[in-house]
Parts: structure tokens; sequence; C-alpha cells
């Protein structure tokens, strides 16, 4: 009979202070040695199973075992997992013009902005900020946080045009909160003038200050120096034949604009008018119809 008697291996070797981003197991452990097995002490019979989630600031020891035979000493691992916070900052970032990533504000380490809550690419500095969802992650000690901060972006780009027809005033920009102001009194709005379009009653100079998402802009002054020819121009419209069944000759002293409108207040037809202009009735339904122009005035006429 013949006996063997194996000699009792070494510990395995390793690096003796590993460290992990967020969280790691057993089985991310790195060692070299035959058949390792992973112990919570130096002295415990009960190995550690490979997905066992490894504990910050904890030792971890391992054996190897070689023909039979498990090391009686062991190897000692210390482990550091980072685990970075979320960076800090505000929800909703609203801009009031074109705006980068470089704008974006979070407090943090090594700050990355993404455009997905999880995965993806960093964003680029200079890359272009839309209304949406961005989200920012910090790095520390090579480690990037798990989880992201949610930023609700928007950006408002108002339109400070102003259009005039005639003496009457309109915002380019569209759903927003209008103030309109004398320019002749230090910009000082004007009781009653916050409507998208605002008509003045006596000539002057007069602006607009626009508000939307927290974001304003104030419009160029417009010069309106005809407030007093507009009144005069109510003795120079003039319609024929009134009652019509058919062709309307409009006439007036000065060019303007005009529109027709039923008598429920819907626009039948927009017009430019001057000298005398020709308007074709015959498809109107049989009703009142109004002519109003840009000026303000009024006419009734009826269709037969």
């Amino acid at each position: 009979m013949t006996v063997s008697i194996n000699t009792i291996p070494v510990a395995p070797t390793g690096i003796a202070i590993q460290e992990f981003c967020n969280s790691a197991t057993i089985a991310d452990l790195v060692v070299t040695g035959a058949d390792v097995t992973w112990y919570a002490d130096p002295l415990s019979a009960n190995a550690l199973t490979p997905n066992t989630a490894l504990v910050n600031a904890t030792s971890y020891f391992a054996t190897q075992t070689v023909n039979g035979c498990e090391s009686t000493d062991r190897l000692e691992v210390a482990v550091t997992i980072y685990a970075p916070a979320t960076p800090l900052g505000s929800t909703t970032q609203p801009f009031c013009s074109a705006a980068t990533v470089n704008d974006l504000n979070a407090t943090g380490t090594d700050v990355a902005w993404y455009s997905t809550a999880t995965g993806g690419t960093p964003l680029a500095g200079t890359a272009a900020l839309s209304n949406g969802t961005y989200y920012a992650s910090q790095t520390i000690n090579g480690c990037e946080s798990a989880n992201r901060l949610v930023v609700a972006v928007t950006v408002t780009i108002l339109n400070s045009n102003v259009t005039q027809s005639g003496i009457t005033l309109t915002a380019a920009q569209s759903g927003a909160n209008y103030t309109w102001v004398d320019c002749n009194n230090g910009n000082q709005p004007i009781a009653g003038a916050s409507g998208h379009s605002y008509t003045p009653t006596a000539n002057g100079n007069y602006a607009v200050e626009i508000s939307l998402n927290g974001c304003t802009s104030m419009s160029s002054c417009f010069e309106i120096t005809s407030v007093g020819l507009e009144e005069d121009k109510v003795e120079m419209l003039n319609i024929q034949p009134n009652p019509t069944s058919g062709m309307l000759i409009i006439t007036v002293s000065q060019p303007t604009d005009a529109v027709v409108t039923a008598s429920n207040g819907a626009i039948i037809a927009t017009l430019k008018l001057e000298g005398e202009t020709v308007l074709d009735a015959t498809k109107f339904a049989t009703g009142v119809y109004y002519l109003r122009t840009s000026g303000g005035q009024t006419l009734k006429f009826i269709k037969d």
C-alpha cells in the first residue's frame, strides 16, 4: 500500500486592497490560486458564495485547494467600494435665450450630462439645449454615480418684433403676457393695455414688454402720428349700394386694411382698400355684415 502525503498549499496571492465602483460581489475579487474559496474571517469554516455582496471597508479571506488539500493560511483582502452620490442642483432650469450644456448647473465632481437616465454617451459642453430632460452624474475616485440628477429644461427665445397696421400695433410673439408702455413717459405701463394688439388713443411712442416662462423682452418703440387722421377717415368711408344683392363699391380716402365679418363675428373676407374697391358679395348668405378697417371704423351693410 502506497501512502502519499501532500504538502499543505500556501495561501493564494493577490492585491491586498481592492477597490470597486458602486457595488461588487465575491466573484469580482481577483486573486491567483487554485480552487479559491472565500471566507468572512480568518477562522470561519463557512465559505461565502460567489454572489455574496461585498461591503465597503470590510476584509475577506481566501484559501486555495491543491490536490484536495486546502491552505491553512488565508490571503486577506481589504475592500473599498466608492459609491458617489447623485450631484446636487435645481431640477428645473429655464433659459431665456439660446443655451448649451455648459450652461446647465449641478454641484459635484467631474459632472457629466446625458440625454438618458442610464447609459448613453456624455453630451458635449457645446451641444445646444432644447426643451426636455437632461441627466447629470458625478465621478469621484474614478467611479461614476449610479444615479443621475434629473433636470427639466425650458428654452424660451422671445420674438420682440412688433408689426404696425394703420395705428394698431401687434406683438409678433404669440401666447405670452403683454404690457404696452408709453415710451414718452419712461416706459410706464398703459392702463388696460395688456392685449396681443394695442391701438393708441393719442399720438406718441409705444412699445410692448413680453413675458413668457419667466422670460421678458421689450420691443423697440414705435412712433404713432396719425391718430387724428384716422378719426377724420370716418367721413371718408362709403359702401354702395346698401342693401346689396351682388357687387359692392367701397370708397376710402386713404389706403387701409379691412375685414368683413358676419353678425356672429366670423371673418368672411380680408381686404386692402384704396380709392374704390369692388367686393363681390354674390356668394354671401343673406344677412347683416360689418366692414371694419384697421383704423377702427365700422360700416354695416345688408346682403339681400
